[in-house]
């Protein structure tokens, strides 16, 4: 049975919404007319973009698709544009194709990579307004280049500030103080109201326009204007920092200044020095924003309730503040768990106490360069910086960083500390092993014979293979060493020696353990079939680096989608089509159907045989094969849970329900709700699974039957009865066990 548009008779009949959506996916009849008549019709999807209609009359018609522009009616169909969004649905819908001549063509693909382009432009292309909005698009000084004409012309300034609105900087006087062009400009973007006529700057609505779309249009309203509350309020809601372009008035109007800092702590800045003293506005704003205590009076500064607010929301505002409270333990506490690096802003008594600098360096670990420097030098508390990051070692005072017993444990916790070690001990062989065992990048940091040791080197390359790249040229074609590192590090093959890279016998070796490799085999050897059938033995997906030809072959193809399912969306399309293949793959995952050609996907024969070795593969077939009953009751004999992705109608069908909780006793939870209250379906289900309990009808979870029966498989299905059980039924599951 092939699958059509049309189903038979026997598939249950689909919702309203899936034949909507079956119609939105239809294959559509398109025919295009040039201005001479006809030229071709072509078989597109309703969700195909104009760009892709025009790629298909390219093919057609072979008028290349910069040449083209396709009308619907009186609409022109941007590249981006969906059929779907300009056709009627039904029938054989029309486009009519007008076509450019091939310079304006050229010119046009040029302005929309780089408008620079326009500047060495001959006269006739800077007067084209299509190629000049292109490019305007991408920058508004174009329109400069535009031709006189051009330039002068409102509409054309219209449509290029609804483009790209900073081009109304470039546009004549006149047209600055046009009211409909400077609107569509500063709604495209607030800024170039900057540009406007100066009277325009007055109008309120045009003004508001502007702040809505950015903030900041504010500063350049007319006086009277930064004075209204409204319109101040939009801008200040979008960005508090608006509060620095406010009449003077309105930043000592408390209500107002609050509004703002609400939204931007930093408003406080532009807040009256009236109510930078103010508790609630500076509590507030440091709320919001913890740098905004900057702001803040002095004496607020010194407010305990205030400060902990701030360094709660911002540790680094402990910079802000007043001496005293930088000595107070709770609040710099407070500001160090917040961030490691407000330790540099506490007092000096404070950066000594090792239990604060501890929770700093959890923190940050480089918060360690702030502490006081006999912690500098404190065993436990470098190594707690150096587990964090082994960087922080940078900032151990130098009697530690020569000490070979701690640098030995430090590296053993995290091998870039060797980078900071002594010099001495960046050579020191035992050092360096126990860094590169943690850590194999710490090779970098390796004095320069141990970097060229190759016992020291294979370490490395076994804790990180990457290492590889930074080798030279001799331990780069090291057998050992570079299968060692390929093993950890699949990409590390690229770096080995080209010699390496191309020797069969090698090659073969890494695929047999780590196919992931294949990607940077050399190209003749991604062409040999027993590398590359070894590759896809040991990970399927290694299918997609394969020579073309290979991925052709049916037993290479065969045994990558046994080893990955994954794998098939690499093969050849003839061997997507291929029965066996395709149901090696999706017995493995039913995700795999996604990547079956749709020609064997259309075969009721096919999706019969996937869901008898896969029933979950159903969630990935067409919704209108859920409904088909053959196919939902193999998928339910097979997979019980596989109830929940046929359709609604067979959700509903007493014998596809019994089937999949004979099963799977939760599959009920996927079945109709009067099934799920149908005495049969139900103990069926829940002799299977007692906890399927929970998925019965509130009429049958009294029935005591039932409860008991589910009790039975499931002690723990009680929980989900409506009727309690008596002692003697309680002694009865007891006895059962």
């Amino acid at each position: 049975v092939i699958f059509s548009s049309s189903p038979p008779s026997f598939w249950c009949r689909t919702s309203r919404s899936l034949a909507l959506e079956q119609v939105s996916t239809m294959a559509l009849e398109l025919a295009i007319s040039g201005l001479g008549g006809p030229l071709c019709t072509i078989s597109a999807q309703r969700t195909w973009e104009a760009r892709q209609v025009k790629a298909a009359v390219e093919a057609c018609v072979g008028i290349p698709d910069l040449e083209q522009r396709l009308l619907a009616g009186t609409v022109e169909l941007l590249d981006s544009m969906s059929l779907g969004a300009a056709l009627v649905a039904g029938g054989t819908s029309s486009l009519t194709l007008i076509r450019r001549p091939p310079l304006q063509a050229r010119w046009l693909s040029e302005a929309e990579k780089d408008w620079r382009c326009l500047r060495e432009a001959p006269p006739e292309i800077r007067a084209d307004a299509e190629i000049v909005l292109a490019a305007v698009q991408q920058h508004g000084s174009v329109l400069e280049l535009a031709s006189e004409g051009l330039h002068a012309n409102r509409d054309f300034v219209l449509a290029a500030v609804q483009r790209n609105g900073c081009a109304l900087a470039y546009a004549i006087e006149g047209l600055r103080a046009d009211r409909e062009v400077v609107l569509a400009a500063v709604k495209q973007y607030g800024r170039t109201l900057k540009y406007a006529a100066e009277f325009l700057r007055t109008d309120h609505e045009l003004v508001l326009a502007a702040v809505q779309q950015n903030s900041n249009a504010l500063q350049y309203a007319a006086e009277g204007l930064r004075a209204d509350r409204e319109l101040v309020l939009a801008a200040v809601q979008r960005n508090g920092f608006a509060l620095k372009y406010v009449a003077a008035e309105l930043c000592a109007d408390r209500d107002f200044v609050l509004a703002a800092v609400r939204r931007n702590g930093h408003a406080l800045e532009y807040a009256s020095s009236d109510l930078r003293t103010d508790q609630e506005v500076v509590f507030v704003s440091v709320t919001c924003t913890g740098g905004a205590l900057q702001f803040a009076a002095p004496q607020l500064r010194e407010d305990k309730k205030i400060v902990l607010a701030a360094v709660r929301q911002n540790g680094l505002s402990l910079e802000f503040v007043g001496p005293s409270l930088r000595a107070d333990r709770e609040v710099v506490l407070v500001a160090v768990r917040q961030d490691g690096h407000a330790l540099r802003f506490a007092d000096d008594h404070l950066r000594a106490d090792s239990e604060l600098v501890l929770s700093a360096i959890q923190q940050n670990s480089n918060a360690l360069q702030f502490a006081a420097g006999h912690l500098r030098t404190d065993r436990e508390v470098v190594l707690a910086a150096v587990q964090r990051n082994g960087r922080a070692l940078k900032h151990a005072e130098v009697s530690l960083k020569s000490d070979r017993s701690f640098v030995l444990e430090a590296v053993q916790r995290n091998g870039r500390a060797l980078e900071f070690a002594a010099d001495e001990l960046r050579g020191d062989r035992e050092v360096v092993l126990a860094a590169m065992q943690q850590e194999g990048a710490a090779l970098f940091f390796a004095a320069d014979r141990l970097r060229a040791d190759r016992e020291a080197v294979l370490a490395a390359v076994q804790a990180n293979g990457s290492v590889l790249k930074y080798l030279g040229d001799s331990l780069r074609a090291d057998r050992e060493v570079v299968l060692t590192a390929v093993l950890q590090y699949s990409s590390a093959l690229e770096h080995a020696a080209a010699e390496l890279r191309s020797d069969r016998g090698f090659v073969l070796e890494v695929m047999r353990r780590n196919g992931r490799a294949l990607e940077y085999a050399s190209a003749d050897i991604r062409a040999d079939r027993e590398v590359v059938l070894a590759a896809v033995q040991q990970y399927g997906s290694a299918l997609e680096y394969a020579a073309r030809s290979l991925r052709g072959e049916r037993e290479v193809v065969l045994s990558a989608v046994q080893q990955s399912s994954s794998a098939l969306q690499y093969a050849s399309e003839e061997l997507r089509s291929d029965s066996d293949i395709a149901l090696a793959a999706v017995q493995r995952s039913g995700f795999a159907l996604k990547h079956v050609s749709s020609e064997l996907v259309s075969r009721k024969s096919f999706i019969l045989a996937v869901v008898q070795r896969n029933g979950r593969a159903l969630e990935y077939v067409p919704d209108i094969v859920r409904c088909d009953p053959d196919i939902a009751l193999a998928a339910v004999h097979r997979n019980g849970g596989a109830l929940q992705y046929v359709s609604e109608d067979l959700r509903a069908d007493r014998s596809i329900v019994l089937a999949a909780v004979q099963r799977s006793g939760r599959a009920l939870k996927f079945a109709d709700a009067r099934l799920r209250d149908d005495r049969e379906v139900v103990l069926l289900a829940v002799q299977h699974c007692g906890a399927a309990l929970e998925f019965v009808s509130a009429r049958l979870r009294t029935d005591r039957e039932v409860v008991l029966v589910a009790a039975q498989q499931d002690s723990r299905a009680a929980k989900f009865a409506s009727v309690d059980l008596s002692d003697h039924d309680l002694a009865s599951l007891v006895a059962s066990g």
